[in-house]
């Protein structure tokens, strides 16, 4: 049994700000072939004094990002922006709190629940002109997914000396931005001449041969035809130099020739399947057939959204690594650039994922089952949330997290057996809720959808009714809660599963306390108190939690009695070593004192306590809020804002 986390202190809470030479910029890219004219024409616009707004467009593969990083790091942009610039990708993200996720990660903004005033507020708050790129925004505005991501992307370019640089895969923009005149690049084709010299800087060839002209002339036609079969796009052109330092240009023609003519008959678009081919060219070189499972590990990989962690690969692929062809895998498809190393993880890039998952599906992979296995033991991993022993796990999962939705939500279409996914499922959601991290509401959904859909799932139902009520809640959808929670507690109840049933009753005196329907909240709360198996010791968590539920409802009615039941509540919590609790009952506790004359001192006490606690667990976001309230409470101010608690 769990409670429900309460209304996000960040939304409101002023935070120590790093300065902005902390913002994520990128890297200025070493290698960047025939894009001085539209480079330099960027650099004017943003530099003439006016914010500007900027779209780079073109198809995959065509070079957007490095244009943009590449005025991003320009010395006139430098000069004219300083500190002040900002570069984050969508990559990965589908709605407009991913988006706004990805922003604040790169200004580095605590978590608050408001993201986008957090963000705002961060953007408006530099001083002199600033440029913000976004990267992949076909990511999410043109998807249908979100319709607020179009809406969030005018606020960006509305905002005062800001200016916007959109990298867009595809020939269109959303339609509500006023783009700067003549500011819509339409990135084109490298010319043949570009595309030799790209060539020639990646992989050092042709190399002169003394004595051998007409090898050299062959290698030279044999770069010339892949050149030309390349379409021009810089990302094959990269992926083929690579493959041509360690493999002769004239092997990798006649490879593409005898898959090229194959691919074309399937009737892939001309620009796609130049990007197929060479990326098949990697998968079926040398150096792949030598280690086939570095296929195997390509296929698995390419499902993580966020990359494999390099040091768990052994816990990953138990068979696999048996020989250590799991890092020997590895190795070769960083060496291949079909994956990079992003901070210890090795991370598949996006064009590459999107041709494996058609081509190589990770579901027909030998080590498929062994994959999801592990995401769903670190699914469950968070049981002990809220707790010392939870900390370290707070922080993987945390990392974790779009890998594991995406490995569970696969699951689900896979012939894998469905009641350990959803078990995985609930768990996850569990820990996802009290620790007030990620979204998990599209996982949710397609769950409840396999439970219904079967009959020898459907006990699951009930749990995962549960938890998306509690994600209702927290999402102020009140009303959609409700009929959630009713109908988890009466599927528990034909269950027979009392502790489910009061689980639920507990998280509607939640919702109707979210409300401000104390006395509602409260008769349900003492209901619960009430039942036997509450009044045993064995349950001596649920009783601290109707406590403190009982003590913040007091605290809301004005009650004298609020701080001795919140007392009761923290010292329970002490004895079972939730430490979740504790920090949530101090807190309270420093509100109802914050709220009197003379009792500052006392405020702070429980404050600091409350910020040790939540350090302890893990809950590091908070710490931040505990030392705005603090500085808050010092200052004279009796209203402290509401708890990160058990009430939304």
């Amino acid at each position: 049994m769990y409670l429900k986390t309460g209304q996000d202190l960040r939304a409101r809470t002023p935070s120590p700000l790093p300065p902005p030479s902390d913002f994520a910029k990128g890297f200025d890219p070493r290698i960047c072939v025939g894009r001085d004219e539209v480079i330099e024409s960027i650099v004017k616009t943003l530099v003439d004094g006016s914010s500007a707004r900027i779209a780079l467009l073109g198809t995959g593969g065509i070079g957007k990002t490095t244009i943009a990083l590449k005025v991003l790091h320009d010395p006139d942009v430098v000069e004219h922006f300083g500190n002040n610039r900002v570069f984050f990708s969508c990559e990965g993200d589908t709605t407009v709190d991913g988006v706004l996720t990805s922003a604040r990660n790169a200004l580095k903004v605590g978590r608050r629940v408001d993201l986008r005033a957090a963000v705002k507020e961060r953007l408006a708050s530099l001083k002199g002109p600033a440029v913000l790129v976004i990267d992949n925004c076909e990511s999410v505005w043109d998807t249908g997914a979100d319709e607020g991501v179009e809406e969030l992307l005018v606020d960006f370019a509305t905002m005062q000396n800001l200016s916007l640089i959109l990298t867009i895969r595809g020939a269109s923009t959303p339609p509500s931005i006023e783009w700067s005149p003549d500011s819509i690049f339409r990135i084109e084709a490298l010319e043949l001449e570009d595309s030799r010299r790209l060539f020639k800087q990646i992989s050092g060839k042709p190399e002169p041969s003394p004595g051998n002209g007409q090898e050299k002339k062959k290698i030279e036609e044999a770069i010339d035809e892949l050149l030309r079969e390349m379409d021009g796009i810089p990302r094959p052109i990269t992926i083929l130099a690579s493959l041509a330092q360690s493999t002769n240009p004239v092997d990798l023609l006649a490879h593409y020739r005898h898959d090229g003519t194959v691919m074309l008959k399937k009737g892939r678009r001309e620009r796609d399947s130049s990007f197929d081919k060479s990326t098949l060219l990697s998968i079926e070189s040398l150096s792949m057939r030598q280690h086939p499972h570095a296929l195997e590990a390509l296929r698995l990989i390419a499902l993580l959204p966020e990359g494999a962690d390099r040091s768990q690969l052994e816990e990953m692929f138990p068979t696999m690594n048996r020989r250590q062809e799991a890092a020997e895998a590895t190795r070769i498809l960083l060496h291949l650039a079909l994956a990079d190393d992003r901070s210890g993880y090795v991370k598949v890039l996006a064009p590459i994922r999107n041709f494996m998952e058609r081509r190589y599906p990770a579901a027909q992979a030998a080590h498929w089952a062994e994959l999801q296995q592990y995401y769903a033991r670190l699914a469950g991993s968070g049981e002990h949330v809220g707790r010392k022993e939870g900390a370290e796990p707070v922080k993987r999962l945390d990392k974790e997290y779009r890998n594991i939705v995406t490995v569970l939500q696969y699951s689900l279409a896979t012939d894998l057996p469905q009641a350990p996914v959803l078990e995985a499922i609930v768990a996850f959601a569990r820990f996802s809720i009290v620790a007030h991290l990620g979204d998990c509401k599209k996982l949710l959904s397609k769950a409840l959808e396999k439970a219904t859909s079967s009959n020898d799932l459907a006990r699951h139902k009930a749990p995962l009714m549960l938890a998306s009520g509690r994600l209702l809640m927290l999402k102020g959808q009140y009303q959609q809660a409700d009929t959630s929670l009713c109908e988890a507690k009466q599927l528990f109840e034909e269950l027979h599963d009392e502790v489910g049933a009061l689980d639920c009753q507990l998280a509607l005196a939640d919702n109707f306390f979210a409300q401000g329907m104390y006395d509602d909240a409260s008769s349900l709360v003492r209901a619960a108190q009430s039942m036997v198996f509450l009044q045993t010791e064995d349950d001596k968590l649920g009783q601290a939690q109707c406590l403190q539920k009982l003590g913040m409802i007091l605290r809301k009615q004005g009650q004298g009695d609020a701080s001795e039941t919140l007392e009761q509540a923290s010292d329970m919590y002490e004895g079972i070593g939730y430490d979740l609790g504790v920090a949530e009952s101090a807190w309270e506790i420093a509100a109802i004192l914050a709220s009197k004359d003379e009792q500052t001192l006392d405020a702070m006490k429980m404050l600091k306590k409350s910020r040790e606690f939540y350090e302890q667990i893990g809950f590091t976001h908070m710490l931040d809020v505990c030392d705005a309230e603090m500085v808050k409470v010092q200052s004279g101010i009796k209203e402290l804002i509401s708890p990160y608690s058990s009430f939304s």
